[in-house]
């Protein structure tokens, strides 16, 4: 049998003066014992560092209610609640849910939304970096609100209007939750025609390649289809003979005469002469 964790055999460890009478000097005098060992000096502490991972998964893509937005907005007004009352010390929320509720549930719903699609514009701005140039979005000069959203940026931060009028949050370009937002705002203004359509959304919400989405959407629903208004065009009338056969110059001719007009010579003392004038207009 061989034992690597032993230095030495069991025979030499019985001949072995170490393990029968130990070291040399507990057989002299206490005064001649070593001194004690240096104390160890203290070593820095060395925490852990534990890197995770995060990855962002856009949990509304997955939701059985992507055709209704009032139904989105109440399911994650719930997912609000169950966070609210996970972290609150006091009693849970309960009963019916309140506006307040249901506008956080809604930020929290597209907050969701633009940390997926519009990953690396929303990282920028939440890390405090320069806003990446060759970004799509560069000409809408997007910022980061107190809620956490990404909103257009523009000119009209001095207007008198509201926060969301004069900075729409931003929607992804063809995604199911934006689809179900041009859908409600069909619905509440009366399949209204895509210009009226967009105007309205844009007062709160600015979908990127918005004109282009809002017409398809429209066109696929076959009550805005047919409601769709068409500009009546009027049949006009033959042009008469003489406008458009040609005649000589003057065959036919028009004369406005008028006056008189009063015309006085350069020269000195000459008196006022009487003038009329002869207007000949070709209608050929």
């Amino acid at each position: 049998m061989t034992w690597h964790h032993v230095g030495c055999t069991p025979k030499e460890l019985l001949e072995h003066s170490l393990w029968v009478n130990g070291p040399p000097f507990l057989l002299q005098s206490s005064s001649n014992w070593p001194s004690l060992l240096d104390s160890v000096k203290d070593l820095p502490e060395r925490r852990s560092v534990a890197l995770i991972g995060a990855v962002c998964i856009d949990s509304s893509s997955n939701c059985k209610f992507l055709n209704s937005f009032d139904k989105l907005q109440r399911v994650f007004a719930y997912i609000y609640r169950f966070i609210s009352n996970c972290r609150a010390k006091s009693a849970p929320l309960k009963g019916r849910l309140s506006v307040e509720e249901i506008n956080s549930g809604t930020v929290l719903l597209l907050r969701s939304i633009q940390q997926v699609n519009l990953a690396k514009d929303y990282g920028s701005l939440s890390q405090g970096k320069p806003y990446p140039q060759k970004s799509k979005l560069v000409s809408l000069r997007p910022i980061l609100g107190s809620d956490g959203l990404l909103h257009v940026g523009g000119r009209l931060q001095n207007a008198n209007l509201d926060y969301d009028t004069r900075h729409p949050i931003l929607l992804p370009k063809d995604h199911p939750v934006t689809k179900a937002i041009i859908v409600y705002y069909r619905e509440k203004y009366w399949h209204g025609g895509s210009q009226a359509l967009l105007a309205a959304l844009r007062q709160r919400y600015w979908s990127i390649g918005g004109r282009k989405f809002v017409a398809s959407v429209i066109n696929k629903f076959v009550r805005c289809f047919r409601m769709k208004p068409v500009t009546w065009e009027h049949v006009m009338g033959s042009l008469p003979a003489k406008r458009v056969q040609p005649n000589p110059a003057f065959l036919t001719t028009g004369v406005d005469y008028c006056g008189p007009f009063y015309h006085k010579a350069e020269a000195r003392n000459k008196t006022a002469h009487k003038c009329y004038t002869a207007v000949f207009v070709c209608f050929s």
